[in-house]
């Protein structure tokens, strides 16, 4: 009877323990479950502020656009393009946020504000011997290359049928492997290229930085970098003399001491223009393609939050147009 109830006993004390065992498993797999839900919570929480920061980066840099008071000339001078004070991780609630334009090179200097679209080569209005010098100079493509290409663009935005030497219209695009049409109208964003003949995500990844589809075609030079000079068939000793007489004395960009083009024919009193940079001048001069002044800006901003050892962020991108008596209008939304 004893030997009996040690069994049961035993098998008691056996049937507890594993019993426990399992309880303490399923509080383990509950308390990790619950850790990960609140990290997760924690992460999207941050997520979500960081966004709102970014958001407001862009209503502050809106309302900037709206409240700037320079009429008939933009420069790097003006506060919406290049103001750290008001740009450069500005404080709000639990982080800050920052607009900056894109870095064209490790040497640039950062500019902390909106971007000139109209500093860019608007391929909505560019004539086939600009995107020629476009592709040739920025992209390193042979110029038999560019033709055909320039000219398959052009044929994309036109309205007409009649196919342009080397370009495509219709009957091409109609007969690929995955058929589509041509569209005969302006192109909405810039990736639209990707469905022109000839162009590749290469040729595309290095002309991206030059090129927009906003504003009146009109290149301005008091903002164009120096990417965009080239593109434009300037020699790299005219971009640098255009680039370093528009920093004035002191050799930085939006200081009060920049010399800015008041006409495009001041472009040539940055110094000794070649017959080529004098050609590439006049050309693009007499086609009205040069100018001083800008409507449309792309707005980058990125929100951040730290918490704990990590940083989290989010990019917002818009580009605005502003127009003389009316609110700024958002032509495009972007989120990463």
């Amino acid at each position: 009877m004893n030997g009996m109830t040690k069994n049961v006993r035993g098998s008691i004390l056996v049937f507890t323990v594993w019993v426990l065992c399992y309880l303490s498993i399923l509080a383990v797999g509950a308390g990790n479950m619950a850790f990960s839900r609140l990290l997760f919570a924690k992460y999207a929480k941050n997520r979500i502020i960081s966004y709102y920061l970014a958001k407001a980066g862009i209503e502050k840099a809106v309302f900037m656009i709206e409240a700037d008071e320079s009429e008939g000339v933009i420069s790097f001078s003006v506060p919406i393009l290049n103001d750290e004070d008001i740009f450069k991780e500005y404080p709000l609630g639990a982080g800050f946020f920052t607009v900056c334009g894109d870095r064209e090179g490790d040497e640039e200097q950062v500019l902390y504000g909106v971007e000139d679209e109209s500093a860019k080569i608007n391929i909505n209005k560019a004539p086939s011997e600009v995107l020629v010098s476009m592709l040739v100079n920025t992209a390193d493509v042979s110029p038999e290359e560019a033709l055909e290409i320039a000219n398959s663009i052009v044929d994309w935005r036109d309205k007409d049928s009649h196919i342009s030497d080397g370009g495509a219209e219709e009957s091409y695009y109609s007969e690929l492997d995955m058929p589509y049409r041509c569209k005969n109208s302006d192109f909405e964003i810039e990736e639209e290229l990707m469905l022109v003949k000839g162009m590749t995500p290469d040729i595309f990844k290095k002309i991206s930085g030059v090129i927009t589809v906003y504003g009146t075609g009109k290149v301005n030079i008091n903002t164009m970098k120096k990417k965009t000079m080239l593109a434009l068939g300037f020699s790299p000793e005219f971009a640098g003399s255009i680039d370093e007489y528009r920093k004035g004395g002191d050799g930085i960009a939006g200081t009060e001491d920049d010399m800015v083009f008041l006409s495009p024919g001041e472009i040539r009193e940055t110094g000794f223009l070649s017959w080529a940079d004098s050609t590439a001048v006049n050309s693009l001069s007499s086609a009205g393609l040069l100018g001083v002044n800008s409507d449309v800006f792309k707005i980058s901003s990125t929100g951040f939050v730290s918490g704990g050892d990590k940083r989290y962020a989010k990019k917002v991108m818009c580009f605005v147009q502003r127009k003389k008596g009316e609110n700024p209008v958002i032509l495009r939304w972007v989120e990463d």
